[in-house]
Parts: structure tokens; sequence; C-alpha cells
């Protein structure tokens, strides 16, 4: 209910949330699959440190969404695709 009651607020409000529950994707259509953006560790060779880098689907990674969603839930690309990984 959460998560219907900030997909309608957002139709006039920019609502920025964070999680690490891939179930919150569920609820996005299609038509919001360019609003996803992922944060991931980037390990740095210089110093072996690691970096945060945000970035969205590529169109790719879109399409392959797309996919899911015909056949199920788009938590599940999260869960069982490539998305989550770590340099």
């Amino acid at each position: 209910n959460l998560m219907k009651f900030i997909k309608s607020e957002s139709n006039d409000k920019q609502i920025i949330i964070t999680t690490h529950s891939p179930i919150v994707l569920d609820i996005l259509d299609e038509k919001s699959l360019d609003r996803i953006i992922i944060a991931q560790s980037k390990k740095n060779d210089l110093d072996n440190s690691y970096q945060t880098e945000m970035r969205h689907l590529s169109n790719y990674e879109i399409e392959k969404a797309k996919l899911y969603m015909e056949e199920g839930y788009l938590s599940d690309y999260w869960k069982y695709s490539d998305l989550d990984s770590i340099d």
C-alpha cells in the first residue's frame, strides 16, 4: 500500500526512495523503467578502494526487464540477473 501511495503521489511530485528490497520495483510499469537508478560499488585499481557509481538502466537492460515483466515480476530481474554485481 505504501508503494501504491508513493506512485500516485509521484504524478505531480518528485519522490526519491532508496532501498535494498527489490520487491518495491514490482509497483513500476514499463514506462517507469527509465526512473530506476542503480548504485554500484566499483573497485578503484589505483588504491584498491571502492567508489559508489550511480547509473540508469541501459537500453539493453530496459528491454531485458520488460521480458521479465511479461512473465513475472520486475523484482525477479533484479534477483536473477547481473544488475547487482560488484566489479
